[in-house]
């Protein structure tokens, strides 16, 4: 699948909050790293942060404005808009680094002011 291809469905699965889908991305060593927060390596220890921040949220929806490839590398921003257990809500703009390797994401970084949420 292409670049914009992929990214799309990636943000497509996070969007759902669909944490066994997103496995599927994830190769086994992964190292992943959202926000400020301190590196986390291994496809079980990345998916339970992801569980854990998808149940602190209500939902949340990406907007991709442009996507960027260079080999294995895939990097792409645009706005994140989320919708807080309290019905309230919070956007930031965000910029995601993946590393791909055989169609699977080795090394996740994601950039992104989410101290309002």
């Amino acid at each position: 699948m292409d670049s914009q291809e992929y990214i799309n469905k990636l943000y497509r699965i996070v969007d759902d909050k669909n944490a066994n889908a997103l496995s599927g991305f994830l190769a086994d060593n992964v190292r992943f790293v959202f926000a400020n927060a301190d590196p986390i390596t291994g496809k079980e220890a990345v998916i339970a942060a992801n569980e854990g921040f998808f149940a602190s949220i209500s939902s949340m929806s990406h907007t991709i404005e442009n996507v960027w490839a260079a080999g294995e590398d895939l990097i792409c921003d645009g706005q994140v808009q989320y919708t807080r257990l309290d019905n309230s809500h919070h956007s930031a703009t965000f910029a995601t680094i993946l590393k791909v390797k055989d169609d699977r994401i080795t090394d996740y970084r994601i950039y992104a002011d989410v101290s309002g949420l």
